[in-house]
Protein backbone atom coordinates (compact mmCIF):
# COMPACT_ATOMS: atom_id res chain seq x y z
CA UNK A 1 0.00 0.00 0.00
CA UNK A 2 1.32 3.42 -0.74
CA UNK A 3 2.17 5.74 1.95
CA UNK A 4 -0.10 8.19 0.63
CA UNK A 5 -4.02 5.80 0.27
CA UNK A 6 -6.61 6.25 2.26
CA UNK A 7 -8.16 3.28 2.99
CA UNK A 8 -11.72 2.93 2.88
CA UNK A 9 -13.32 0.68 5.71
CA UNK A 10 -16.29 -2.04 4.72
CA UNK A 11 -19.40 -1.99 6.76
CA UNK A 12 -19.42 -4.57 9.11
CA UNK A 13 -23.11 -3.87 9.87
CA UNK A 14 -24.23 -5.49 6.35
CA UNK A 15 -21.92 -8.85 6.93
CA UNK A 16 -23.19 -9.14 10.38
CA UNK A 17 -26.79 -8.37 9.42
CA UNK A 18 -26.82 -10.70 6.58
CA UNK A 19 -25.06 -13.35 8.35
CA UNK A 20 -26.88 -12.92 11.85
CA UNK A 21 -30.19 -13.11 10.01
CA UNK A 22 -29.79 -16.38 7.89
CA UNK A 23 -27.98 -18.31 11.26
CA UNK A 24 -31.60 -16.99 13.34
CA UNK A 25 -33.74 -18.22 10.27
CA UNK A 26 -32.16 -21.41 10.01
CA UNK A 27 -32.00 -22.20 13.47
CA UNK A 28 -35.45 -21.54 13.58
CA UNK A 29 -36.76 -23.90 10.69
CA UNK A 30 -34.49 -26.47 12.47
CA UNK A 31 -36.31 -26.37 15.77
CA UNK A 32 -40.14 -25.64 13.97
CA UNK A 33 -39.21 -29.00 11.93
CA UNK A 34 -37.25 -31.39 13.47
CA UNK A 35 -40.37 -33.44 13.51
CA UNK A 36 -40.87 -33.23 9.53
CA UNK A 37 -38.24 -35.30 8.62
CA UNK A 38 -34.52 -36.24 8.26
CA UNK A 39 -33.89 -35.03 5.34
CA UNK A 40 -35.17 -31.34 6.53
CA UNK A 41 -32.53 -31.67 9.66
CA UNK A 42 -29.66 -32.51 7.10
CA UNK A 43 -31.00 -29.67 4.28
CA UNK A 44 -31.25 -27.20 6.78
CA UNK A 45 -28.56 -28.22 9.10
CA UNK A 46 -25.74 -28.01 6.10
CA UNK A 47 -27.21 -24.21 5.42
CA UNK A 48 -26.47 -23.52 9.12
CA UNK A 49 -23.04 -24.91 8.76
CA UNK A 50 -22.28 -23.11 5.45
CA UNK A 51 -23.83 -19.80 6.69
CA UNK A 52 -21.77 -19.91 9.98
CA UNK A 53 -18.63 -20.96 7.67
CA UNK A 54 -19.37 -17.95 4.86
CA UNK A 55 -19.81 -15.75 8.12
CA UNK A 56 -16.24 -16.68 9.89
CA UNK A 57 -14.47 -16.35 6.58
CA UNK A 58 -15.86 -13.12 5.27
CA UNK A 59 -15.05 -11.86 8.92
CA UNK A 60 -11.25 -13.17 8.79
CA UNK A 61 -11.08 -11.91 5.21
CA UNK A 62 -13.01 -8.42 4.71
CA UNK A 63 -13.15 -6.49 1.78
CA UNK A 64 -9.66 -4.05 1.40
CA UNK A 65 -10.18 -0.49 -1.07
CA UNK A 66 -7.43 1.67 -1.01
CA UNK A 67 -7.53 4.65 -3.00
CA UNK A 68 -4.17 6.36 -3.89
CA UNK A 69 -3.20 8.96 -6.72
CA UNK A 70 -2.40 6.54 -9.17
CA UNK A 71 -5.15 3.66 -8.77
CA UNK A 72 -8.29 2.73 -6.79
CA UNK A 73 -7.66 -1.48 -5.53
CA UNK A 74 -10.44 -3.55 -4.22
CA UNK A 75 -8.68 -7.05 -2.65
CA UNK A 76 -9.14 -9.43 -0.24
CA UNK A 77 -6.66 -10.63 2.70
CA UNK A 78 -5.52 -13.83 1.35
CA UNK A 79 -6.52 -13.53 -2.14
CA UNK A 80 -3.94 -13.14 -4.51
CA UNK A 81 -5.87 -11.15 -7.12
CA UNK A 82 -6.64 -7.64 -6.72
CA UNK A 83 -9.03 -5.17 -8.91
CA UNK A 84 -7.63 -2.33 -9.31
CA UNK A 85 -8.88 1.27 -11.85
CA UNK A 86 -5.94 3.17 -12.92
CA UNK A 87 -5.88 6.82 -12.85
CA UNK A 88 -4.94 7.22 -16.61
CA UNK A 89 -7.47 4.99 -17.70
CA UNK A 90 -10.17 8.08 -17.15
CA UNK A 91 -12.86 9.61 -15.01
CA UNK A 92 -14.69 7.71 -12.19
CA UNK A 93 -18.64 7.25 -11.88
CA UNK A 94 -20.95 4.85 -10.47
CA UNK A 95 -23.15 2.75 -12.10
CA UNK A 96 -26.32 0.91 -11.06
CA UNK A 97 -27.24 -2.24 -11.84
CA UNK A 98 -30.71 -2.87 -12.87
CA UNK A 99 -33.19 -5.71 -11.00
CA UNK A 100 -34.38 -6.15 -8.08
CA UNK A 101 -32.40 -5.73 -6.40
CA UNK A 102 -29.57 -3.31 -7.76
CA UNK A 103 -25.80 -3.28 -7.08
CA UNK A 104 -23.51 -0.10 -7.41
CA UNK A 105 -20.19 -0.38 -8.75
CA UNK A 106 -17.37 2.46 -8.88
CA UNK A 107 -16.54 2.41 -13.24
CA UNK A 108 -13.92 4.49 -15.13
CA UNK A 109 -15.81 6.58 -17.81
CA UNK A 110 -15.57 4.34 -21.49
CA UNK A 111 -14.47 1.46 -19.76
CA UNK A 112 -15.99 -1.85 -20.65
CA UNK A 113 -14.73 -3.76 -17.39
CA UNK A 114 -17.57 -4.50 -14.57
CA UNK A 115 -16.27 -1.69 -12.10
CA UNK A 116 -15.42 -2.39 -8.54
CA UNK A 117 -18.33 -3.29 -6.09
CA UNK A 118 -20.07 -0.97 -3.73
CA UNK A 119 -21.81 -3.30 -1.95
CA UNK A 120 -19.66 -3.83 0.93
CA UNK A 121 -18.65 -0.44 1.21
CA UNK A 122 -20.21 3.42 2.05
CA UNK A 123 -20.54 5.47 -1.03
CA UNK A 124 -20.44 8.54 0.20
CA UNK A 125 -17.13 7.31 1.69
CA UNK A 126 -15.82 6.23 -1.32
CA UNK A 127 -16.48 9.68 -3.35
CA UNK A 128 -14.61 11.42 -0.30
CA UNK A 129 -11.75 9.19 -0.39
CA UNK A 130 -11.74 9.22 -4.17
CA UNK A 131 -12.11 13.21 -4.12
CA UNK A 132 -9.44 13.80 -1.39
CA UNK A 133 -7.14 12.07 -3.76
CA UNK A 134 -7.63 13.91 -7.19
CA UNK A 135 -9.86 11.69 -8.48
CA UNK A 136 -12.76 13.28 -10.67
CA UNK A 137 -16.44 12.33 -11.31
CA UNK A 138 -18.13 12.35 -14.64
Amino acid sequence: MPDDAIVVPHKRRNLHGLFGFLTVVWIAVLLRGHGAGVWVVVLFGALLVATVALWVHFWRRPPRLEVSHDAITYSHRGRPRAQELRRDSGELYIRRSGGKYPQAYLCVVGSDKVGIALSMFDRDDVVRACEAMGWRFA
